[in-house]
């Protein structure tokens, strides 16, 4: 047997492993989990979270954000943030779903397009002194390739999320 028709073999198995993996794994959502310690009550750190207007401080990629309907943090008020992607400005439109202040605040945010669809949960409990605060960010993934690229969209997310947090830290310490 030829050393090309080995390397053929060897690659055809390596696709067929991929392929079947992706479907095993159903990586049509990506699930992340970060947490972080502020030290503030959870009351100010839920304000923060849920005052549009405090966004571009610890989210790095929104560039605005307003409240579009309802009172701030309660279930079924939006916003709409402008979020910068590369070279592309897009408007996405975050809605409450459910709320119990000063405890958690669970959103899910989508574009007009119908191409993003995540879905994100804020657990806030009170520290040693200060906050402990997770957050549970829910992505759907769409298309015929999704699934190949789940580990670096999840790793992406991750990485995004924890430098958000530490900025959202930054942000709520400064202002005690």
């Amino acid at each position: 047997m030829s050393l090309w028709k080995i390397i053929g073999l060897i690659a055809t198995g390596l696709i067929v492993v991929i392929v079947l993996a992706a479907v095993l794994m159903r990586a049509d959502r990506i699930e992340t989990r970060v947490a972080i310690h502020i030290d503030a009550p959870p009351v100010v750190v839920w304000e923060v979270i849920a005052d549009p207007e405090q966004r571009t401080g610890w989210m790095e990629n929104v560039t605005s954000a307003a409240r579009m309907t309802g009172t701030l943090g309660e279930p079924e008020s939006t916003m709409m943030l402008r979020v910068k992607v590369g070279d592309f400005n897009l408007s996405v439109f975050e809605k409450v779903v459910g709320s119990g202040f000063p405890d958690f605040i669970r959103t899910e945010t989508t574009d007009n397009q119908g191409e993003l669809s995540v879905s994100t949960a804020y657990f806030l409990e009170v520290g040693n002194p200060g906050t402990d605060l997770e957050v549970v960010a829910m992505r759907s993934l769409e298309g015929s390739f999704a699934a190949y690229f789940a580990p670096f969209i999840r790793m992406r997310t991750e990485s995004a999320l924890e430098a958000d947090l530490v900025r959202l830290k930054a942000v709520v310490e400064q202002a005690r």
